[in-house]
């Protein structure tokens, strides 16, 4: 009987060993712990992240612009003008800006638009508070009866912002004037020392709109009621990549101009716009 009753014990031994075993054997596999505890640790490693700059706008920018308009039947018209601008940029250290504008047009077969005008304009540090400026411009108007126009300025810009591509400031100054007048035109010329006020602004809507215009307001030293004025707006469109679609508006007054000469200009023009 106590043989019998210690066989009973064996078999029931071994049925407990038999269920424990394979957890045990599980617990004590230190290997796969390492194992596991290595591929947890390789999931929650992440790559840190490097902020990259943006690209660096192209030093040298360049735009022409072309318009052309012909009107007949009751009446003839026709109008051509273009613009090419010339822009070096030296990050915050300088702007170098050439442009050279054309115009013409004929209207029932008289010369009507005969303008041509070139500007150069130079910045130095353009982002700082307060930048001096220095400004050349050439103009040929027959029509007003100025054969030539030079004017050379200089002074400082008031940047009340100026942040990416949008900058906005104010200026103050002063030119010295020399106007050629068409032959038979009295007088013949004039010379005259000019203070200069100009405000501009030059704003990026959007990723494909900008938008600019300048006012500029030039008294004579010798007494205000003798001042050139002018204001420019333009609207630029992006077509593509490198063609768009521009608007301009332009008015323009000289309180005193040659005889037979109206005061007031005026002109709005549309122009495909190609820029790279």
């Amino acid at each position: 009987m106590n043989t019998a009753f210690h066989l009973r014990r064996a078999r029931l031994a071994c049925v407990v060993a038999l269920v424990l075993l394979p957890g045990l054997a599980r617990a004590q596999d230190t290997t796969r712990v390492r194992a596991d505890s290595a591929a947890a640790a390789a999931d929650t490693t992440q790559v840190p992240h490097i902020p990259v700059p943006p690209p660096v706008p192209p030093a040298w920018r360049y735009q022409l612009d072309f318009g052309f308009q012909d009107i007949a039947g009751n009446r003839d018209l026709t109008v051509v003008n273009s613009a090419f601008v010339v822009e070096r940029r030296r990050q915050d250290r300088f702007t170098l800006n050439f442009k050279l504008e054309t115009r013409f047009g004929r209207s029932n077969g008289v010369e009507s638009v005969n303008q041509q005008q070139a500007r150069l304009r130079f910045d130095w540090r353009p982002r700082a508070p307060l930048s001096p400026f220095l400004g050349l411009d050439v103009a040929h108007d027959p029509i007003r009866k100025v054969a030539w126009r030079a004017q050379v300025g200089t002074g400082a810009n008031i940047n009340v912002y100026t942040r990416d591509a949008n900058r906005t400031w104010f200026s103050l100054g002063f030119v010295q004037d020399h106007t050629e007048y068409t032959p038979g035109t009295v007088p013949a010329s004039t010379d005259d020392t000019r203070w200069l006020l100009r405000a501009a602004t030059t704003q990026l809507l959007g990723q494909t709109t900008r938008f600019e215009s300048v006012a500029r307001y030039q008294p004579s030293t010798h007494g205000v009621a003798d001042y050139l004025a002018s204001f420019e707006a333009s609207l630029r469109v992006s077509l593509t990549r490198r063609m768009g679609f521009t608007t301009k508006f332009e008015f323009a007054r000289d309180s005193r101009p040659a005889t037979g000469v109206q005061t007031d200009d005026r002109g709005l023009s549309a122009a495909l716009s190609f820029a790279w």
